[in-house]
Order: C-alpha cells, then sequence, then structure tokens
C-alpha cells in the first residue's frame, strides 16, 4: 500500500475489487470503464461532506499518469457504512464516469435517478440497503440506459 505522510493518501485496493464486481456484475452499464486508468486512493485524514469523489486527471498531471480518473473515498465518512452501502458508493462514483470515458457527468437529481428510483434518495442513512452485489433489479436485466446519466459535467 502506498502511502503519502504529508497528505494521508493511500492506495484503496478494496474500493478497486468493489469496482471490479460491479463492472463485472453490470457490463453492458460499464464496459466503457477501463479499471486500469483509475487509481483509487483512500484519504484518512479529511471529512469533507461527502464518502468519496471521482476527478479526471488534465493537465500537466496526465504527463505524468496513465490514469483518466481518481477516485478518492474518505475514510472518516466511509468507515460507519454498510457493505451494501459502500457498494451503492462505488457505483456512484463509478456513474461519474461518462460512457466516452473522458470526461464526468453530473447528478441528474441529488443522486442519479438509476439509484433514487430503486433505492431512494435517503439510501445512505438505511442499514438494511440491499447490496448492489447480490440484488439483481437495479438495471434490470443489465439494461441501463446510459443516456439517462450521461449528461455533461
Amino acid at each position: 500500500m502506498a502511502k503519502n505522510t504529508n497528505t494521508q493518501l493511500e492506495t484503496a485496493d478494496n474500493y478497486r475489487e468493489i469496482a471490479e464486481q460491479l463492472i463485472k456484475k453490470y457490463p453492458k452499464a460499464f464496459e466503457h470503464i477501463d479499471i486500469n486508468k483509475i487509481l483509487f486512493l483512500r484519504d484518512v485524514e479529511k471529512t469533507p461532506k461527502k464518502f468519496a469523489c471521482v476527478r479526471k486527471v488534465s493537465y500537466p498531471y496526465d504527463f505524468f499518469t496513465e490514469h483518466k480518473f481518481i477516485m478518492t473515498f474518505y475514510e472518516n465518512n466511509m468507515g460507519p457504512l454498510t457493505l451494501a452501502q459502500t457498494h451503492m458508493v462505488v457505483l456512484h462514483e463509478l456513474l461519474h464516469i461518462n460512457y466516452d470515458f473522458n470526461k464526468l457527468v453530473k447528478h441528474d437529481v441529488e443522486d442519479f435517478s438509476v439509484i433514487v428510483d430503486k433505492y431512494n434518495s435517503n439510501w445512505t442513512h438505511q442499514p438494511d440497503l440491499p447490496d448492489v452485489l447480490e440484488d439483481n433489479t437495479i438495471f434490470g436485466n443489465d439494461n441501463l440506459n446510459r443516456d439517462d446519466v450521461d449528461a455533461d459535467y
């Protein structure tokens, strides 16, 4: 595990593994995702008002890395979540990456409608949240319409 002691950032293989599982489970929804082009990090120091964020790697940093996106998970906020909620956060962050894998997508509501329609907008407060890796109904037979989430960021 790489660690920068100045900023308390660490590589986050556990979140990468969850992303890999979600991509495998929902191949049509995430066929555009190149997992090797996403750097997964955990921040063990900051406590912003969010669980995670995804950023596009741009100039001049794209000169130094092959990564196209960086996903940062704020461990102080992620720690209390259930496994199902953790899976949902990773799913949420993956949905921010557009189908062309070249920019970020804004929320279509205060969250993504595909999540809100199935799990409500307060899923972060549901300890009995169904696990998206176990529940086969979020995308119905894996038929996600990417046009519904691919608005410009």
